[in-house]
């Protein structure tokens, strides 16, 4: 099955990033910064508040190579090394996410939630 992953513009940008691992399905991680910041419950209700379902959650620090895997379509651009060393510097939240649809209606509900990257 075809994996598609959501750009993500460094790790300055954006406070989530995610991946679709099966249909209907989407791996989601809260960056680190975004702990710190608290506004891990803001945004876990505004999830809820937009019909997405939270089936699996983890608050857990990301290896490098974890990070590596997850960015590896980022892997030619300049602040790949950046964006690897800032994913694995603190905890973050790693969630499987879905609306309960079979197709990728998830993708673009989080998508369209979470708005255009480099927005705070």
């Amino acid at each position: 099955e075809e994996v598609e992953e959501e750009k993500d513009e460094g790790p300055q940008y954006g406070h989530i990033a995610t991946e679709t691992v099966e249909e209907g399905y989407t791996v989601a991680i809260i960056k680190p910064n975004v702990i710190k910041e608290g506004k891990v419950d803001e945004i876990l209700a505004e999830m809820k508040a937009s019909g997405i379902e939270i089936l699996k959650k983890e608050e857990r620090q990301l290896t490098e190579d974890e990070a590596r895997e997850f960015y590896k379509h980022l892997e030619g651009e300049e602040y790949f090394e950046d964006l690897v060393k800032f994913m694995s510097s603190d905890p973050s939240y790693v969630l499987v996410l879905t609306k309960g649809q079979a197709d990728d209606s998830i993708i673009t509900d989080w998508r369209d939630m979470l708005g255009p990257p480099g927005v705070e």
